[in-house]
């Protein structure tokens, strides 16, 4: 059976954050001021998201969803189970919760859109190279900004293909890495998002960290991946050694200021949907509505100045063009 609704939060973690009727509270940053009440199953999709061409021109649109719903996204349960329970994990559990949370950091939106929009600047880049170059036409006299006002769309394959790269990246942290789960004892509950892997660097001030930009290869990392509205696993460097003789190590947190910005994060983190078990984190959504995290070097080109790393910041989404 083709599947056509691509969920790229598992169904399995959103359930984690339903209120007592079943139902999340979903904020859309498009519309902050119209949140809705969802079923898991309602959200954190897009249609044919996974869909792969084939050689006769059909597309596969089963293969990829049903890997990770298969191979990855069944283990969660058990994993969130033990989780909050305190119970050890051994090193197999470990393995496929770095998994779990790794995939979580490159199939959403934020991650795939990043891609394309880094693509979509190069390709632009070498037009524009091109046109001073004298190795293309000049725009037309009557148009004579022609160029700069193009948009280019990248084929969302590049995308998904990429998606393997993210990754072993992203598991590179594992090596260096040790993880806690922070057990939320106030009465403010955890928020999660459609993008809830949150890295950055604790040593910046929150006003000017950069979503996944770390100081240096050595530098202090803080990684944030809600578990349900009453626990989280963070995750740092300064505890990896710890962590390597024994275990995962769990935290009890009283205070609602730590917990509040947790929350902040996690909101200004969001790409689109801000997602939690009630409304009262609401606030959140209208403060940061316009925020989500975009590639900065892929916004306003400047000639012959384009070398560099990827540079994240936090802004507004750049209208994404069509493909296709």
């Amino acid at each position: 059976m083709t599947r056509k609704k691509h969920h790229y939060v598992p169904v399995t973690y959103l359930e984690g954050f339903t209120g007592v009727d079943g139902f999340l509270w979903v904020g859309r940053k498009d519309d902050p001021e119209n949140p809705l009440r969802m079923k898991p199953k309602e959200t954190a999709f897009r249609n044919y998201y996974y869909s792969q061409p084939l050689p006769d021109g059909d597309y596969d649109n089963d293969q990829l969803e049903e890997f990770f719903s298969d191979a990855v996204e069944t283990n969660w349960n058990g994993l969130r189970s033990k989780l909050i329970n305190k119970e050890k994990l051994v090193v197999d559990e470990i393995i496929m919760l770095w998994q779990f949370i790794g995939l979580q950091r490159v199939r959403v939106p934020a991650a795939r859109d990043m891609i394309e929009s880094y693509l979509a600047h190069n390709a632009m880049v070498k037009f524009k190279d091109l046109e001073q170059s004298g190795q293309i036409p000049p725009p037309p006299v009557e148009i004579p900004d022609l160029i700069d006002k193009l948009t280019i769309a990248v084929d969302p394959q590049q995308s998904i293909l990429a998606m393997a790269d993210l990754l072993t990246g992203f598991l590179e942290l594992a090596s260096v890495t040790g993880l806690e789960v922070i057990h939320n004892e106030t009465s403010v509950p955890l928020i999660t998002s459609d993008n809830p892997v949150a890295i950055f660097d604790p040593t910046v001030n929150e006003k000017s960290l950069r979503p996944y930009v770390v100081s240096s290869p050595n530098g202090a990392i803080e990684l944030l991946f809600p578990i349900n509205p009453r626990a989280l696993i963070r995750g740092s460097r300064g505890i990896f050694d710890r962590v390597a003789k024994r275990g995962i190590k769990h935290t009890s947190v009283k205070d609602e200021g730590y917990i509040r910005r947790v929350n902040r994060l996690s909101a200004k983190f969001a790409y689109e949907l801000i997602i939690g078990c009630d409304s009262s984190q609401s606030g959140l959504l209208r403060t940061y509505a316009s925020v989500s995290p975009v590639l900065q070097n892929a916004v306003g080109w400047v000639p012959r100045k384009i070398n560099g790393p990827l540079i994240m910041a936090f802004g507004e989404r750049p209208k994404k063009p069509k493909w296709g």
